[in-house]
Parts: structure tokens; C-alpha cells; sequence
């Protein structure tokens, strides 16, 4: 017996006969060319642009790590990754872009590489960011800000020769002041309201310092030492009260004439210390010609020059 099946939804007919015999499939449907099979049950949505299998965006972006050490991450956090490789992906492909800004994600624990073209970063009130973004192929990077966030170590700066402005502002967490000794360009340093700062860097590398800020460092108990940078002209440590000594600015400060003097400096700002009505006797610099500010409340500008 002869029989015609015509598939719902489809002009597809199979006809053919009982009893074993062969069946003819006829399709009177236009050839398909999009290469999409039409009866998958699985409605398809196009994958985004940065979701290249196996690359350390995409890893990072889907949690693998995580997977693999037996955590996980939440929809949150991974929405957060998500929308944080898309702005990457665009910040690649784009050739004339060098400044990449990540701020204001407020469930992501750590961040991707950062790409190696980038001279300008900003991570700021990332609240949940706990590592510090890696920037070690980044060598021509001259601005990074990273402020407001929960780091408890500061980003490493071994390859970052061209750091012309750093600021880690409103770290709370952050326990270790960065290491600068790779960083000789470096004009402004920004570590206001870092509360578990104990000590300041070391600043001997960076002769070109010229505006250095450590107001709010509540915990801080050594004074930062100013002696090799000739260039400084505002610095505070407001708000230091747990600093058991100055700051030390004895070749910052010459005590020449200003026609005969290469001082520039400005402004130290010792306010809400124990120091603030000592002046410059307690810097150990005798008597200065030129007038220095030694008591405005005002902290440091966040230009430079």
C-alpha cells in the first residue's frame, strides 16, 4: 500500500509502501544555503566577539580557574566579567586607543592581563577587587589609578620604566606600599587614605618626584624620606597621626635664596600630625629663604607637570 507523510511545519512528503519496500523522500523545499540546520530545537544566538575559545579573556571572562580549584563564580560577577572582556575586545581592535577604563564594577574579584598597548589605566570603585590588575607587559604605561578598591598588595611595577603617575588612593586593604625602584619617570605618587599602610615606599629611584600625597594613612609610623627628591613641591601627610617622625626633606630644601636656590617645593602639609607646629625646624632644614606653606589643609593637587 502506497502512502504519502507530509512533516508538520515543513512542505518536506515521504511517500512509499508498506511491507519493507523502499522509501522515496521528496522535498519540494527550496535548497537551504545559510547552513543552519532548520529543525534544531535549540533556538541560536551568535556568540559574542571576545569569546574565542581557550584564550585567557575568555578563561577569565567564564570562570575556569575558578572551576578548576573547585570555586565558583556568581551571575554577578560573572555579568561583570562579561562586560569587562567586551570593553577589552573593543580596546584591542581599536588601533588608535591606548587609554582603557575599568572602573565602577562592583562584583568582579580580579581582573584579566592587561594589554600590552596600554598607557593610561583606571580601575576605580571596584569595591570587590581583592588582586591588583597585572600590568607587567605594559611597558609604555605612564598613568596608572587604581582607587577604591580591596586590594591588599599593590600592582606590580618591575617593567613599568615610563610611570609617570601612580595613584592608589583610598586602598584601605592595601598592607605594602608599591615598590618604585623600576619607576624613574615617576612625577606624582597618590597613596592618600590608605589605612593598613604602614610605611612608605622607598623613593630614592625617582628624582623627578614632584607631588607626593599620603593624607589619611592613618597607620602610618615612618615618615616618607624626601632626601633624594630634588624635584618635589607638594607632599603632604594630613591626617598621619601615628607617624613617630617628620618627613625628611634635608636636600629637597637647600636654604638658599631663591635666585640661587634649585628648590621648588612649595607646599608640605602637616596638618593633623604631630608635627604641624614644628615647621622646618622639625625637617632639619635650619632657615629657609623661600616661603613654604607648613600648615594648609589643603591636600595635593592630582596633576602634574
Amino acid at each position: 500500500m502506497k502512502f504519502n507523510l507530509r512533516i508538520p511545519g515543513t512542505s518536506i512528503v515521504i511517500s512509499g509502501h508498506k511491507m519493507g519496500k523502499e522509501i522515496e523522500h521528496k522535498n519540494t523545499e527550496k535548497p537551504n544555503t545559510t547552513g543552519i540546520s532548520r529543525f534544531s530545537p535549540i533556538k541560536l544566538t551568535s556568540r559574542p566577539k571576545w569569546a574565542t575559545p581557550n584564550t585567557k579573556l575568555t578563561n577569565w571572562a567564564e570562570g575556569v580557574a575558578e572551576s578548576k580549584n573547585g570555586t565558583t563564580i556568581s551571575a554577578e560577577e560573572r555579568k561583570e566579567r562579561r562586560e569587562v572582556a567586551s570593553k577589552i575586545y573593543e580596546f584591542n581592535n581599536d588601533k588608535k586607543a591606548t587609554s582603557l577604563e575599568l572602573s565602577n564594577f562592583s562584583h568582579i574579584t580580579s581582573l584579566p592581563p592587561i594589554p600590552a598597548k596600554t598607557t593610561m589605566l583606571t580601575v576605580a570603585d571596584c569595591k570587590a577587587l581583592n588582586v591588583a590588575p597585572d600590568v607587567t607587559t605594559c611597558l609604555k604605561m605612564t598613568d596608572l589609578h587604581v582607587s577604591n578598591t580591596a586590594i591588599t598588595d599593590p600592582p606590580v611595577l618591575t617593567k613599568n620604566a615610563a610611570m609617570r603617575e601612580l595613584d592608589l588612593s583610598n586602598n584601605k586593604n592595601m598592607e605594602t606600599a608599591p615598590n618604585l625602584a623600576s619607576c624613574p619617570e615617576l612625577k606624582g605618587l597618590f597613596l592618600g587614605r590608605c589605612n593598613a599602610l604602614e610605611e612608605p615606599p622607598v623613593l630614592t629611584s625617582n628624582k623627578k618626584l614632584q607631588v607626593a600625597d599620603f593624607s589619611g594613612c592613618t597607620a602610618m609610623k615612618t615618615g616618607p624620606d624626601f632626601s633624594e627628591n630634588t624635584e618635589l613641591r607638594e607632599a603632604s601627610v594630613q591626617g598621619c597621626k601615628a607617624m613617630n617622625n617628620a618627613p625628611i626633606l634635608s636636600k629637597s630644601l637647600d636654604g638658599l635664596p631663591p635666585e640661587e636656590s634649585k628648590n621648588k617645593m612649595e607646599s608640605m602639609n602637616l596638618y593633623g600630625t604631630n608635627f604641624e607646629d614644628a615647621g622646618p625646624e622639625a625637617l632639619k632644614n635650619g632657615d629657609l629663604f623661600k616661603p613654604i606653606n607648613w600648615g594648609n589643609e589643603k591636600t595635593p593637587s592630582a596633576k602634574t607637570k
